[in-house]
């Protein structure tokens, strides 16, 4: 039998490939990769039962952007929890709670010397948060993320359409939006974006031309899900909630030519505002043990 061929481009451990990356340096300082893997390994373990503990393990980890002057660290931790509450919808609301508790923890010795007040002074500590986290955000809503799923090609199976590229791309695309919109709602709800922000992404959806396609009917229909309780709950956002829904009557209700899925979807939106926002969607998103008891 002849014996296997070790290739030269197989995967090695870091730990063995590269062993000067495998911990902190003397100072106690993690490398861009160290940081990689650490904060994605506690992101994975992370419940609202472990919530307590594994977030400030993640802090620490944050927390030595102290010994930096362009705050990489903590970039590259909001970068991580970021995509992380886009790829999972669900778990949305803690990866918010997360954010807030950065937000408040943040250790003023933290600064960016590129990132600037209208002083001229270093923006620092949550201030320096908050910039990094709303410039993420809004890089991720104004390059767009709807996308329709590819319609079936005549003759091809649905298992074939089902496995193709195409389809792949598209629903993970699509997947990462409704996910993008969820997170975005989360923030508001813990007031870390204001009403402003907050009406400036409806308004994305809502002026749209022509006849509104699906893709936009269900992302508007969960972002007003997520945030349409708290902008009810005082006046400048109830105003601002009637002339969306008015908006959503004319374009949506008086339409003839929207699908039946997308149709449902305003319909449920509607009657979830009359019933004071309290529905189905009360009993989603992760729960404690006892909550589960």
């Amino acid at each position: 039998i002849t014996p296997l061929q070790k290739s030269t481009s197989g995967w090695t451990a870091t730990s063995i490939g590269r062993p000067s990356m495998a911990g902190p340096d003397l100072s106690g300082h993690m490398a861009p990769d160290m940081v990689q893997r650490k904060v994605k390994s506690n992101l994975n373990k992370m419940t609202p039962d472990n919530f307590e503990k594994i977030s400030d393990q993640i802090l620490e980890i944050a927390h030595q952007s102290k010994n930096e002057t362009d705050g990489r660290t903590l970039r590259q931790v909001i970068q991580l929890t970021f995509e992380k509450a886009c790829d999972e919808s669900h778990w949305a609301g803690m990866y918010a709670k997360f954010c807030a508790k950065m937000l408040t923890t943040m250790s003023t010795d933290i600064q960016d010397e590129t990132i600037k007040d209208k002083n001229g002074n270093p923006v620092v500590g949550g201030a320096l948060f908050r910039k990094y986290l709303l410039n993420r955000c809004q890089e991720e809503f104004e390059r767009g993320w709807q996308a329709n799923l590819p319609d079936k090609p005549e003759g091809e199976s649905a298992e074939v359409k089902l496995l193709s590229d195409e389809y792949y791309v598209a629903a993970a695309a699509k997947r990462r939006g409704l996910g993008l919109i969820q997170f975005i709602g989360q923030l508001y709800k813990l007031r870390m974006l204001t009403i402003k922000i907050m009406h400036e992404c409806v308004m994305r959806l809502l002026n749209f031309e022509g006849e509104p396609d699906e893709a936009t009917v269900e992302n508007l229909t969960t972002l007003l899900k997520a945030v349409g309780s708290t902008m009810d709950q005082d006046e400048q956002g109830q105003g601002l909630m009637n002339a969306y829904f008015q908006r959503i009557e004319d374009a949506f209700v008086k339409s003839d030519k929207l699908a039946s899925r997308p149709r449902f979807m305003i319909m449920d939106l509607i009657d979830l505002r009359k019933a004071g926002w309290r529905g189905k969607g009360d009993t989603k998103g992760p729960k404690t043990i006892d909550e589960i008891h």
